[in-house]
């Protein structure tokens, strides 16, 4: 077996594993799996590291909550592999309605007050944000 196709198999598998983790915390619909997801792959603003984006995500987790957006999980990219993105962060977070959940975090003061952290850590307009939900069956 070839190198890459070792570490194609290698990645396979750590993603594989996140998903497991990420869906057991996930809230649930009625079949037992999550409605939606917000994921967001994140470039970091020059002089910028992953530690920085913990303690934004630190600050702003608990508000988010509130408004049904849980992280679930938090990655830092190690290498990359393919793409166009120079990022360095990835997240995972469950959505309870997505109609109701952005709009009423980002209208919130609590969150409003991060915003200026927000926007000296990330280059969000270079980032990319998703809403996703499970494949249909």
């Amino acid at each position: 077996m070839n190198r890459r196709s070792v570490l194609a198999r290698a990645m396979a598998l750590v993603g594989a594993a996140a998903t497991a983790i990420s869906l057991s915390a996930a809230p649930a619909t009625a079949e037992g799996a999550p409605e939606f997801f917000l994921v967001d792959v994140l470039i970091l603003k020059e002089g910028k590291t992953p530690a920085d984006a913990k303690v934004y995500f630190d600050k702003v987790g608990p508000v988010a909550a509130k408004h049904g957006l849980v992280q679930l999980n938090s990655l830092q990219i190690a290498q990359k592999l393919r793409g166009n993105l120079d990022a360095k962060v990835v997240n995972i977070w469950s959505v309870s309605d997505p109609k109701k959940t952005l709009p009423g975090l980002l209208s919130d003061p609590d969150y409003q007050q991060h915003i200026p952290v927000r926007d000296s850590t990330f280059d969000l307009p270079n980032s990319s944000i998703f809403m996703a939900m499970p494949n249909a069956e």
